[in-house]
Order: structure tokens, then sequence, then C-alpha cells
């Protein structure tokens, strides 16, 4: 069976479109910040961050933070506060 012949449009209403806009742009920021928080908890490079977190999205990212604050702060209250801060993160997304 042969999927009817899809275009892919943008929409014609401006206010629409610049919503989309501020979306995609906060939703990039919002990745950048959650890889930039790899690299502190690994004392790492930006570059070595960006290229260790490649082609992963926001829930991949912060199932990895949770997991290496996890191993280098134990269960506590710091812990805590971080799981914290990602539930907000991804209630945003």
């Amino acid at each position: 069976m042969t999927a009817p012949n899809q275009a892919l449009l943008l929409p014609t209403d401006e206010r629409l479109l610049g919503a989309l806009g501020r979306i995609a742009i906060l939703n990039s920021h919002l990745e950048r910040v959650l890889r930039m928080t790899i690299k502190s908890i690994e004392n790492m490079t930006s570059e070595q961050a960006l290229d260790a977190t490649r082609r992963l999205g926001a829930r991949e990212l912060r199932k990895i933070i949770i997991k290496l604050a996890k191993k280098k702060l134990g269960e506590g209250s710091e812990l805590m506060r971080l799981r914290a801060i990602i539930g907000r993160a991804e209630r945003a997304a």
C-alpha cells in the first residue's frame, strides 16, 4: 500500500509561525542546557559534551544526567534537588 502524496507546508499565519519558531528556539536552548549539565557533571569541555551527546534528544539527556549525578552524588538532597530541576525541564519540553 502506498501513502498518498503529502506536502510539508509552513503555516501562513504569521502569528502561528512566530509562536512555532519561539517554541523551536526554546527547545533548542533547553537541550543545550542539558548537554552543558552533562559537561559540568563529567568535568568535560563543551566540545566533548556536544560530541558525546550528538543526536540525543532531551529525554535521553535527562536520563543520562540523573544516572551520572546519582553515581557522582549518591542518594541525597543534592540529587533530589537535581531531580526536581530535571522534572521541571521535562514538563517544559
